[in-house]
């Protein structure tokens, strides 16, 4: 096999190999992809891409090195060069970090229309900075508050919000109550990026992750020459390669972001060689778990340093499958963080074939006549780590908000029209246009001191000018031949929740029908008797209490 070939080993193992040129200084803008020549060079008949080449497709990272056909490198500097091409190119520019934390700043206004003193936080990969053009941001809303409120109920709220705004449009927005964690899964509307998003409620082992995610790489970076650097471009290899493949969800027996960040961690926690390049460093950790590491009896643990231990040590008998990749999870040292990855044998065979191919391409005793490659084609895009057209796309986008700024002029002068009054029906103002950003100017909700207003304060803002706002609208009526789902249903019969003062006043006017009926049952009864039902306790005029549960605050 090419993992025990001497001259492999020789070439993995030497010293470090020169990427040859210095690559350009990076740019704020990504280069659009080239266009071919009449269709000619391997050009690509889809949609969206006539014209184009391979490797303009599939590897966009390949067009700012500028290769020609004699160049005379090995293969392993070469692989060596594209790596570092390519993760030049998926990591985000500052002006794409700028637009993410824009669109985070905005979301949480959203939130906090509703639930004023909600602490929003940012998890995962969107955390520590590992996150592909397209990654989802994970978000956790906290508050002591939400304790005594059912999740659903603060799930569905968050929905109203988000609608009433017009952060996410109807058809993106889904609530997931079956989950272990129930989440809201949305897609913001394409003026805040058409982002995906997954929020949840009251959850802290999500930041506690992320903590313990950057203590992992700021651990490693002091133990490891380049640790950190090591880590970052294997989890973003990982993660490209398995997104390819579609084996990067762990809904769907996939790997999720937290276990091909341990993955990466442990590699380079347990693994003392020195002097290699990326390319070499990350083979070798394709051979490991495509071919040597036992997932069937062992485990991997990041803890104190790194370490491997025996499943049978510190997993429960009826948790233990010895057909699975296991892991300690780094906050929660009693649940194995990949104990759902259930085609880890689809994940290992990638990885057997990926470095089988990868390892052939730079063994310089192996004959690349089969291969048909030339330098100037990617190693990378020809053995399964690509750039989808989705993720080009989600990047123009993201370039062209940039360019325009609207974001900019959202963060200074939007505030959301989304109380917890306020249904997904109603009238409010929508920021698809100029004119409508900057000329609404719904209650803020910084001087919020409930966590929603009064339906009076909504009304008089949604509708403050309708004839400039007209196109904003959306008050086209639901379909009565339409069958809704129980969470539409519920969304469309809803009422509002009354302020305090309305609340007394409904209660005030519901103790005189009461009376009123009371004096029609027998009239006999002089008019200031009192029903006896009158004199129990719950309908004193008091207003801490509300009808059904709800609180009048």
């Amino acid at each position: 096999m090419p993992a025990s070939d001497g001259a492999l080993e020789s070439a993995l193992d030497g010293p470090s190999i020169s990427s040859g040129s210095p690559l350009p200084p990076r740019s704020t803008r990504r280069e659009s992809p080239r266009r071919g020549a009449n269709g000619a060079n391997g050009a690509v008949d889809e949609a969206g891409t006539v014209g184009k080449t391979r490797e303009e497709i599939l590897a966009p990272w390949m067009a700012r090195l500028g290769r020609r056909e004699d160049d005379g490198r090995t293969p392993l500097d070469l692989l060596n060069e594209e790596i570092d091409a390519f993760l030049d190119w998926v990591r985000p520019t500052e002006q794409e970090r700028k637009l993410r934390q824009d669109v985070f700043v905005l979301f949480k206004r959203v939130v906090r229309a509703v639930w004023p003193h909600a602490k929003v936080q940012l998890f995962g990969s969107m955390a520590t900075g590992l996150y592909l053009p397209d990654g989802d941001f994970d978000i956790v809303d906290s508050s002591p508050a939400f304790a005594s409120v059912p999740t659903n109920t603060l799930l569905l709220k968050l929905k109203h919000a988000l609608l009433a705004s017009n952060f996410a449009r109807q058809d993106d927005v889904s609530l997931i109550t079956g989950a272990r964690v129930p989440i809201v899964k949305l897609t913001s509307a394409p003026e805040f990026g058409s982002f995906r998003m997954n929020v949840c409620f009251n959850s802290p082992k999500g930041p506690l992750g992320a903590q313990e995610s950057l203590r992992l790489l700021e651990e490693v970076d002091k133990k490891r020459p380049d640790g950190r650097k090591r880590v970052e471009a294997h989890a973003l290899l990982l993660k490209t390669l398995l997104r390819t493949h579609g084996l990067d969800e762990v809904r769907f027996g996939g790997l999720s972001g937290m276990t091909i960040f341990c993955l990466a961690v442990s590699f380079v926690q347990l693994d003392n060689s020195q002097g290699r390049t990326l390319a070499a460093d990350f083979l070798y950790l394709l051979r490991k778990y495509a071919l040597s590491f036992d997932f069937c009896t062992q485990s991997l643990s990041t803890a104190n340093g790194g370490r491997v231990l025996s499943k049978f040590q510190w997993l429960r008998p009826g948790e233990i499958r010895r057909d699975r990749l296991s892991i300690v999870h780094p906050v929660e040292p009693t649940r194995d963080v990949a104990a759902g990855s259930h085609r880890w044998f689809e994940v290992r065979q990638k990885l057997q074939a990926v470095y089988a191919d990868l390892a052939a391409y730079v063994n310089p005793a192996q004959p690349l006549h089969h291969l048909a490659f030339s330098p100037t084609k990617s190693a990378l895009s020809m053995f399964g780590i690509r750039a989808s057209q989705v993720l080009v796309e989600i990047r123009e986008r993201h370039e062209r908000l940039i360019a325009e700024g609207t974001l900019d002029e959202l963060v200074h002068e939007w505030s959301p029209v989304c109380s917890a009054a306020t249904s997904p029906g109603a009238t409010v103002a929508s920021p698809t246009t100029r004119g409508s950003l900057l000329s609404v100017t719904p209650p803020s909700p910084r001087t919020a001191s409930h966590d929603h207003a009064s339906s009076a304060s909504l009304r008089s803002a949604s509708s403050a000018s309708p004839a400039r706002h007209s196109k904003d609208v959306d008050d086209s009526p639901t379909s009565p031949s339409s069958n809704p789902s129980p969470e539409e249903w519920l969304e469309q019969h809803e009422e509002p929740e009354p302020s305090p003062e309305e609340w007394l006043q409904q209660h005030k006017q519901r103790l005189a029908r009461i009376q009123d009926l009371w004096q029609d049952a027998d009239p006999s009864l002089p008019a200031t008797t009192t029903s006896p039902a009158l004199a129990h306790p719950i309908f004193a005029p008091s207003p801490v209490f509300a009808p059904y549960g709800r609180s009048p605050w």
